[in-house]
């Protein structure tokens, strides 16, 4: 049996590619949902993993209000800044 492919997508001259709509249901990514790419040169694998918003300080995903344009902090974290 060979080697099984997934859906392909080219590269346009800017380097962006196409999401399939199936893999983003699969994953339930959605408009400006983070996404982190890492890369192994060894295996030449290129791979996008979702990013949950987590705080800035603690890593939690609890109880979040975003600060700034992508930076999270969570309830507690708040709290314990404003008792400085």
């Amino acid at each position: 049996m060979g080697r099984k492919r997934g859906l392909i997508r080219r590269v346009d001259q800017l380097g962006r590619i196409v999401l399939p709509m199936e893999a983003r249901k699969m994953l339930h990514i959605q408009e400006k949902d983070g996404l982190e790419i890492l890369v192994d040169t060894e295996k030449g694998q290129i791979i996008l993993q979702k990013v949950e918003d987590s705080c800035f300080l603690c890593r939690s995903t609890e109880d979040l209000k975003e600060v700034k344009d992508g930076l999270f902090l969570c309830r507690n974290c708040i709290r314990h800044l404003s008792q400085e």
